[in-house]
C-alpha cells in the first residue's frame, strides 16, 4: 500500500492496517503508530505482553488450519520448515475469501506464486499439497452426486459422463505414497493417475488409474462440459474409444476390451453415470 493510499484512509483504518501488518510480520513490521503523522494523539500504547498474546494467538491459528488440511505435507517438512512456510504465508500471501473451507486453496496458491522454495525442500510440494486439498474440495463442493439404485453393465453402445463429484488427477510425483517415512521418492516417468471421488456415503474415496484409463475419464470429463453436447446426449462410449485408439495408433477393438471391465467397474461404484439417464 503507498503512503497516500494510506494517508487517504480514515484514522481508524490507519490503525488496523498496521496492526494487521504486524501480526502477519512482527519481526518486519513492528508496531508503531505513534510514529505515523495524525495517529500518536489517538493511538495508545499496547503493552508489549498484550500484543504477543495476539501476534500467537493468529499464528497458532493459521497453523493449526493448515497442519490438519496438509498432515502428509507437515510431516515431510519437519515441524521447523513448517512453521516457517506459515510465517511466510503470512507474509505474504494476501487471501482473497474468508470462508475456512477455501483457505486450503489459498495455501495452493501461495506455493504457486509467493512461496520461495530451498534448496532442500521437496520439489513435489504443490502437488502433494494439491493432493491433500482434493479431499476437503471433494467435502465440500456443491453438487451432488448421481446415484442410481441399480447401475447398469457397461455396454460400448450406451453414453456416459463422469459424475459431478469425481476427478481424475495426474502428477508429476507418486503423491499418494508420499510420507515422513517416504519423503525422497524417485520421480516415475510417467505420471501418476488417480481418480478422487466422493462415493454413495459422502465419504472421499482415491484410486489409482491406469493412463489409458485416465484419458479415457478426461475425456468423459471434457464432453461433460459441453453444454451443446450435454444437451444433445452422450455419444457411445465406444466413439469416445474410437477418438482414442485413433491418437494411439491402436485397433479400436483392443481398447475396448482393455478398457470394458474397468467401465463396468466404475459404473458400479457410480463414477461413471449413464447419460441420458434411463
Amino acid at each position: 500500500m503507498s503512503s497516500t493510499t494510506f494517508t487517504d484512509l480514515p484514522r481508524f483504518q490507519q490503525l488496523q492496517t498496521l496492526f494487521a501488518a504486524h501480526i502477519r510480520d512482527p519481526q518486519n513490521q513492528p508496531y508503531r503508530p505513534q510514529k505515523h503523522p495524525g495517529l500518536g494523539k489517538i493511538a495508545l500504547e499496547i503493552e508489549p505482553r498484550r500484543l504477543a498474546a495476539y501476534e500467537q494467538l493468529f499464528f497458532n491459528n493459521v497453523n493449526s488450519f493448515f497442519s490438519n488440511l496438509f498432515p502428509v505435507t507437515y510431516s515431510v517438512l519437519g515441524e521447523t520448515r513448517w512453521l516457517e512456510l506459515i510465517r511466510e504465508y503470512m507474509q505474504k500471501h494476501k487471501a482473497r475469501t474468508p470462508l475456512f473451507h477455501e483457505v486450503g486453496q489459498e495455501f495452493l496458491l501461495f506455493l504457486q506464486a509467493d512461496y520461495q522454495p530451498r534448496d532442500d525442500d521437496p520439489p513435489y510440494l504443490l502437488e502433494l499439497a494439491h493432493y491433500e486439498w482434493i479431499e476437503l474440495a471433494l467435502l465440500v463442493d456443491e453438487q451432488e452426486g448421481i446415484y442410481l439404485v441399480s447401475p447398469p453393465q457397461a455396454n460400448l453402445q450406451s453414453g456416459y459422463r463422469l459424475s459431478p463429484v469425481a476427478i481424475p488427477l495426474a502428477y508429476q510425483w507418486p503423491v499418494d505414497q508420499i510420507s515422513a517415512e517416504n519423503a525422497n521418492p524417485e520421480q516415475p516417468e510417467t505420471l501418476t493417475t488417480l481418480l478422487a471421488y466422493r462415493d454413495v456415503n459422502d465419504q472421499v474415496q482415491f484410486m489409482a488409474l491406469t493412463p489409458l484409463l485416465y484419458d479415457l475419464l478426461t475425456r468423459l470429463e471434457e464432453k461433460g462440459s459441453d453444454p451443446i453436447k450435454e444437451e444433445k446426449g452422450s455419444d457411445p462410449i465406444k466413439d469416445v474409444i474410437a477418438e482414442m485408439a485413433e491418437t494411439m495408433q491402436q485397433p479400436a477393438t483392443t481398447l475396448a476390451e482393455l478398457a470394458l471391465p474397468a467401465l463396468d467397474g466404475l459404473l458400479q461404484q457410480q463414477v461413471l453415470i449413464p447419460h441420458p439417464l434411463p
